[in-house]
């Protein structure tokens, strides 16, 4: 048995943007465990405490290997460093604190973060692969998203499509 509440209730959400989308953006709320007395005596197993939540945006981003926040995120949910890391990014590396938190995506999709590192960045919340690449992530013709966790394990495979769809209309080119 598990103490992820996903593993037990799957969930996940669709959004749909007007017009074609550069960037996927969606709400999110960011929990401070340390703070849910429930969970730190062990009550529940999971930080929930809408007291000690806030909501802000978060950017979906691939091409992070792991989530971040913001300084102003960890300053409003009072977050204590609990670590030090290295990042690197495109403008070099550099140690940073790390921080215990939990980010609630749209309906009910939770995932507890152990180390994520607080960054100088514009966006509030990025959401990295450490927890893109636990679900099922699919984003079409730019401007319709959609994410699931846990996994369903029924991978989308284009190539596959393509693939009977040549053979099916074009069987002199297969």
């Amino acid at each position: 048995m598990t103490d992820d509440p996903n593993e037990l209730n799957p969930a996940g959400f669709t959004v749909r943007y007007e017009g074609r989308q550069r960037e996927i953006i969606t709400e999110c709320s960011v929990v401070n465990p340390l703070l849910d007395l429930d969970y730190i005596e062990g009550r529940t197993s999971f930080p929930t405490n809408p007291d000690h939540s806030r909501p802000y945006k978060a950017l979906w981003d691939t091409g992070a290997s792991c989530s971040a926040v913001n300084f102003r995120v960890v300053q409003e949910l009072g977050l204590q460093p609990v670590g030090l890391t290295s990042v690197a990014g495109v403008m070099g590396s550099e140690e940073v604190y790390t921080y215990h938190l939990v980010i609630r995506s749209p309906r009910r999709v939770f995932h507890f973060l152990e180390f994520v590192p607080a960054i100088e960045m514009k966006d509030e919340v990025i959401i990295g692969m450490d927890v893109i690449a636990s679900g099922d992530f699919a984003f079409c013709e730019g401007n319709l998203f959609s994410y699931c966790y846990p996994s369903f394990h029924n991978p989308v495979e284009f190539g596959k499509k393509i693939e009977a769809h040549v053979a099916q209309y074009y069987p002199d080119q297969h």
